[in-house]
C-alpha cells in the first residue's frame, strides 16, 4: 500500500506585508506552518535582513567584527556594503546608541543616522531602536518623523511604550513590530490594544522573540 502523508489544514493565514519603496519585498501572505508547503500555500520566500547598528560593535567576537571591518564605523558605509556587496534584500538599522547605558544619543541623532542611511540605500529599511522602553518612547517617534512615507518597518512597539510608537508608527506611514515577553497572550492582548488605537492589523507584525 502506497504512503500517503497525512495533511494538516489551517482557517487562519498569515498577513502579507510589503515594506519599501522603490525595491518593495513582500512577506508572508502564508497559510501553513513553515515548510510545509505541501499543505497549504507559501506565496512568499522569507526575507533575510542584514542587521547593522548605528555605532561600532566593541562586543562582538574578532571574527565576526573582521567580517565588517572597515565599514562598521559607520552605519552609511555598513548599509551600502550589505546592499551593494551582500546583495541584501533589506537592511534593519539598530540604534543601540541612544540606549542610556551605552552612548545615550538624543532622538535628533538618531533621525539624522536614519536620513543619512536612507539616503544611501534604495531597499526597504527596518528601523529599531535600543530596547529601552523609555528611551524608545521617543527615540522612535523621532526616526518615524525622519523617515515618513518611506514604508519602513519601526519597531518595537511594548506594552510601556505602545501608544507612542504605534501613533508615530500610524502617522507617518510604516509597518510595525509589536513585541510581548514570551507569552502568546500577552502578544494577543498587546495587538488588541494596538489595533483599538486605529492601526491597521495588516500592517503589524508580532516578535515572538525567541519562543519562536
Amino acid at each position: 500500500m502506497a504512503f500517503v502523508a497525512p495533511k494538516e489544514t489551517f482557517s487562519g493565514k498569515v498577513f502579507e506585508v510589503a515594506i519599501g519603496t522603490d525595491n518593495a519585498v513582500k512577506f508572508g501572505g502564508e497559510n501553513v506552518l513553515p515548510f510545509c508547503s505541501f499543505e497549504g500555500n507559501i506565496p512568499n520566500r522569507p526575507v533575510v535582513a542584514y542587521e547593522i547598528q548605528d555605532t561600532p560593535p566593541q562586543d562582538w567576537p574578532d571574527e565576526v567584527r573582521k567580517v565588517y571591518d572597515g565599514v562598521s564605523d559607520n552605519p552609511v558605509k555598513w548599509a551600502k556594503y550589505c546592499q551593494d556587496e551582500l546583495q541584501a534584500k533589506a537592511i534593519a538599522l539598530r540604534l543601540v546608541s541612544t540606549h542610556p547605558d551605552r552612548e545615550n544619543r538624543s532622538p535628533e541623532d538618531a533621525a539624522k543616522t536614519v536620513k543619512d542611511v536612507l539616503a544611501a540605500i534604495n531597499v526597504p529599511l527596518i528601523i529599531l531602536g535600543s530596547n529601552h522602553v523609555e528611551k524608545d518612547s521617543s527615540v522612535l517617534v523621532a526616526v518615524s518623523e525622519a523617515a515618513k512615507d518611506k514604508n519602513c518597518i519601526i519597531g518595537k512597539a511594548q506594552e510601556g511604550n505602545y501608544k507612542t510608537v504605534t501613533a508615530a508608527a500610524m502617522a507617518n506611514n510604516h509597518k510595525l513590530i509589536a513585541m510581548s515577553e514570551l507569552d502568546i497572550n500577552l502578544s494577543k492582548q498587546l495587538n488588541i490594544l494596538i489595533t483599538q488605537m486605529g492601526f491597521d492589523k495588516e500592517r503589524l507584525i508580532t516578535d515572538p522573540m525567541c519562543s519562536a
